[in-house]
């Protein structure tokens, strides 16, 4: 899971899902941080973002490790 961070939560997800290859309605989020500026000089929001394939990528490495140390 990676920390994203940007002005708005909307352009937050914008660049997520364009990071991984997705369309916004596939990604996962929870907000760690919003941050109000002056006038709305500063704003910014950080989220901690995943997709399915974010899990399943997860899970195979995890699964592979799991599997390399049994004998």
């Amino acid at each position: 899971m990676q920390i994203y961070t940007a002005k708005t939560l909307e352009e937050l997800l914008q660049n997520a899902a364009e990071e991984k290859g997705v369309t916004i309605d596939e990604l996962e989020y929870t907000v760690v941080e919003e941050k109000k500026g002056l006038l709305g000089i500063g704003n910014s929001v950080s989220a901690k973002v995943f997709s399915s394939e974010d899990v399943k990528e997860f899970i195979f490495d995890y699964l592979g490790e799991f599997f390399t140390h049994i004998d």
